[in-house]
């Protein structure tokens, strides 16, 4: 019941809607005549117009398309050229970008190439301080032989005096 009740007065409602649209309808078929009816006296006065008053209308008129024409051929120009910078901005773009990659390669390698100078200026002081520690190890072994020379030659010196000395007391 209560479904019908709404049936019936949605059925009002489009009927209403129905209405105006249909007297919109009338109104617009009126309007659209009346516009027709004066378009049509605009025809008819033009074609009365004197030809000078056609003809100065239609220099004006081709004046302007002359006009519109160069605007827009200019206007295709400006397009062209900013197409044409726009193209030479990417290249520059990539140009950059490419730029870029290479700087960041080059600051790569100098700095691989400056650690292993490092490195290699490391090691090289490495083994000049162990060649020095070596020559001067050397040094302090030859100085150690030399006097163990000296002390052996003293002992020895010692030794044949002492000989000498038992054998002179051996003999008397």
């Amino acid at each position: 019941m209560e479904h019908a009740a709404i049936l019936r007065l949605n059925d009002g409602k489009f009927a209403k809607e129905k209405l105006k649209l249909l007297a919109a309808r009338k109104k617009l078929s009126s309007t659209t005549l009346k516009w027709q009816d004066k378009l049509d006296k605009l025809h008819k006065e033009l074609d009365m117009a004197s030809d000078a008053t056609y003809n100065e209308k239609k220099k004006r008129w081709t004046a302007i398309s002359e006009q519109v024409e160069k605007a827009q051929a200019k206007e295709n120009e400006m397009k062209n050229y900013i197409e044409g910078m726009e193209e030479t901005n990417l290249d520059l773009v990539c140009e950059v970008k490419e730029a870029i990659k290479l700087k960041r390669a080059a600051e790569k390698s100098t700095a691989n190439a400056k650690k292993l100078a490092a490195k290699r200026l490391d090691k090289w002081h490495t083994e000049i301080n162990a060649r020095k520690e070596a020559k001067d190890e050397l040094i302090q072994i030859q100085k150690n032989a030399k006097n163990t020379e000296k002390v052996m030659a003293k002992y020895k010196d010692e030794i044949a005096r002492s000989e000498v000395i038992q054998r002179m007391w051996e003999s008397y």
